[in-house]
Parts: C-alpha cells; sequence; structure tokens
C-alpha cells in the first residue's frame, strides 16, 4: 500500500483551557477529493495551518507527502498549494507583480500555464490589487496555487466568496490536475451542498476527533443530515 498524502498521527491541539483535537488521526491518499466539514471553531482552518507548519501542534505529527511538517527542511512544501478566503498580497503589486513574487519561491513554476490562468480566469496582469473585488483576488490566489502544479491542494473555505463561473473554473481545473497528475485536494467547507460537485470523500471534525475519509456516492445520503447524525452520536458516546 502507497503512503499516505497526507498522514495526521494522535494529533493533538490545545489553546489554554480549550481543546481543538485530542489524539485524532487521518489518512488521505493520493487522488482522493476531500471534503473537510465541520461546525464553525471546530478546527477546520487549524488542521490546515498545522499541516501547512503555519502553527504548531501541541503534540503528535502531521506528515505531508512522508515529510514531518514540524521539521524546517519542510522541502515538500514546494509541492503544496495552501489558499485561504483571505488572501494575503500586497496591495501595492499588479497582478503580474504578484505573480512574478511567488514565481520566485518555486523552481517548478510553469509561467506559460501561469499565463493561461490568467485568461481564463479573466485577468488582467496590469490590474492594481488594491482595485481587485474579493472574487478577483481569490482567482489571483488561484493561479498562484496552480501554476506551481503541485501535487497537494489545501483550500480554507475558498469556495464561499466565489461566483458560480469561478467556482465552476476550479472545479474543472482540479479535475484536470487531478486526471493528469493524480494530484490530492483537501477543502474546508461549511457550503457542503457543493461537495458533491467536486469531492470523493468527505471528513469530518467532531468532537475534537477526526473521521476517517468516507466515499461520497453520487445520489447518496445527504450530507448535512450525515453530518448532525455523527455529531450527535459522538456528543451522545462521550457523555
Amino acid at each position: 500500500m502507497s503512503e499516505p498524502v497526507i498522514d495526521v498521527v494522535n494529533l493533538s491541539k490545545r489553546y489554554d483551557t480549550k481543546t481543538v483535537f485530542d489524539r485524532a488521526n487521518l489518512a488521505i491518499s493520493s487522488g482522493q477529493v476531500v471534503a473537510l466539514a465541520g461546525e464553525n471553531g471546530s478546527g477546520k482552518t487549524t488542521l490546515l495551518e498545522i499541516l501547512m507548519g503555519l502553527r504548531p501542534a501541541t503534540s503528535g505529527r502531521a506528515y505531508l507527502l512522508g515529510e514531518d511538517v514540524s521539521m524546517d527542511h519542510f522541502s515538500a512544501r514546494s509541492q503544496v498549494a495552501f489558499l485561504s478566503e483571505t488572501v494575503p498580497f500586497y496591495p501595492n503589486f499588479t497582478v503580474q507583480e504578484t505573480l512574478d513574487f511567488h514565481a520566485a519561491f518555486y523552481t517548478n513554476w510553469d509561467s506559460g500555464f501561469a499565463k493561461q490562468l490568467i485568461d481564463r480566469l479573466r485577468l488582467l496582469p496590469t490590474d492594481q490589487i488594491s482595485e481587485l473585488s474579493r472574487g478577483q483576488k481569490l482567482r489571483v490566489g488561484l493561479v498562484c496555487a496552480f501554476a506551481h502544479r503541485p501535487r497537494l491542494y489545501l483550500f480554507d473555505e475558498i469556495t464561499a466568496g466565489m461566483d458560480p463561473l469561478v467556482r465552476t473554473e476550479l472545479f474543472d481545473l482540479l479535475k484536470e490536475e487531478i486526471r493528469e497528475k493524480n494530484a490530492t485536494v483537501l477543502f474546508a467547507t461549511n457550503l457542503l451542498h457543493q461537495v458533491h460537485e467536486i469531492a470523493t470523500h468527505i471528513v469530518y471534525v467532531i468532537e475534537h476527533q477526526l473521521t476517517q475519509p468516507e466515499s461520497i456516492a453520487p445520489g447518496g445520503a445527504n450530507l448535512e443530515t450525515e453530518f448532525v447524525r455523527k455529531a450527535r452520536e459522538l456528543r451522545d458516546a462521550g457523555r
């Protein structure tokens, strides 16, 4: 069996008296598109930040592409794209300057593909970041995420601010990357009605734990109803 692309082992995260995760475990395989669902404040963003090495775990381990994310020499980061709903770009840069800035961090940056994405997502290279809408900034973020051709995509609630056309382009791009490169995707969302459009599996964050990825069948159970059922089961079991 191949090594998981994402491997979370006995992960705990605490803030003073608040527990976010308590010895949580998760394994995600190559080529899976996994929706990460949970209540607001349940730890979805915290998990993604731990996976990116942006926030330390209290205990336990997390691995991306076989590497421990807590290590300073986390070289696998160049094969990972992370995009959140708040995109921290320099406001005085143009779109092209923003892409050039990001390209400097990646030896595998594909300038030709970046240009295709700019056209595909209806962006102008000369536009200044400060003059773009939130949705347009997300499009720039998508170019930055896809242009270095990563093996793993981590998205934090990004579809909430997207219009239907851009969301469709995002899902089409992901399907192409999965088909061509067997890319893996983990995306946090509260919009479970959108999950069937792209996800192959779903993981629930409930009671400081992560469920293992469950397959999503076309026309299967209502995911919101299933989430409520699982949450009640786990809470009742903990009483």
